[in-house]
């Protein structure tokens, strides 16, 4: 007989990472016996990945005209942030990463995270990045669509109580989005001091009550990244000590 799971997948049968990795738990709760701020640390990787991808594409860094901009993106800032990562971390970061855990039925395509850290003890265990291109600084709908539908409803992120979303602003001004995003979402974005006021990184809470993910229900934190595609001269400016790996 196949083995069947517990939660909201008691209806699948097991793929070969479950059978590898039977055991699970809250993402930073495991990588905190390698980093005691892994989260920080991840995110610290984004924006170096970030400043080597402007470094290589120049002011300009995608544009209007341009085709695949979201894909093309975020495949470059995963290989960028792979070359940064300094190689005794706790995780890897991979593109295009499959969530095993919440696929709708045993045919079907499960979700897909733009980039994750991915745990190197246990491949189930992945905290997700998802990017979104903003037109403008008001086009903002997909945006927070992604979070209400994946992040809030356990979708994503089912073994962790935080992610990140990405958004690739094409013009406008980052605070506009920022609070063209804080209307829709009937949340602050509150500055993330450890990155702010030199990066464009917000953080908001929300409560996610889900009975099939215990260990990741009450508060969520969503990290926001707002990163614009056309830069300033005086951008590529060296990375703060919060950035610098140790």
């Amino acid at each position: 007989m196949n083995q069947r799971w517990p939660g909201r997948n008691a209806r699948l049968r097991p793929t070969p990472l479950h059978r590898a990795f039977p055991q699970t738990g809250e993402f930073t709760a495991l990588a905190a016996a390698f980093s005691a701020d892994a989260v920080n640390e991840m995110l610290a990787l984004v924006w170096r990945g970030f400043d080597r991808l402007c470094r290589d594409f120049g002011l300009v860094i995608a544009s209007l005209d341009d085709r695949q901009i979201e894909r093309s993106i975020t495949s470059a800032l995963e290989s960028y942030m792979s070359l940064e990562r300094d190689p005794m971390t706790a995780y890897h970061t991979k593109h295009e990463a499959w969530e095993m855990e919440t696929a709708e039925s045993d045919g079907a395509h499960p979700p897909a995270y733009d980039i994750a850290f991915v745990l190197n003890a246990n491949f189930r265990v992945m905290w997700p990045l998802e990017a979104k291109l903003l037109r403008t600084d008001r086009q903002v709908a997909d945006y927070v669509n992604d979070l209400r539908g994946n992040m809030l409803t356990g979708r994503y992120a089912p073994f962790s109580k935080s992610a990140g979303m990405l958004g690739y602003l094409l013009s406008g001004q980052a605070i506009v989005a920022v609070k063209a995003i804080e209307a829709q979402l009937s949340v602050a974005l509150l500055p993330y001091p450890l990155f702010h006021p030199k990066r464009e990184h917000y953080l908001s809470y929300h409560e996610r009550n889900l009975e099939h993910l215990e260990d990741i229900c009450d508060i969520f934190d969503c990290h926001h990244l707002i990163m614009s595609m056309v830069m300033a001269p005086d951008v590529l400016s060296p990375a703060s000590p919060a950035e610098t790996p140790t």
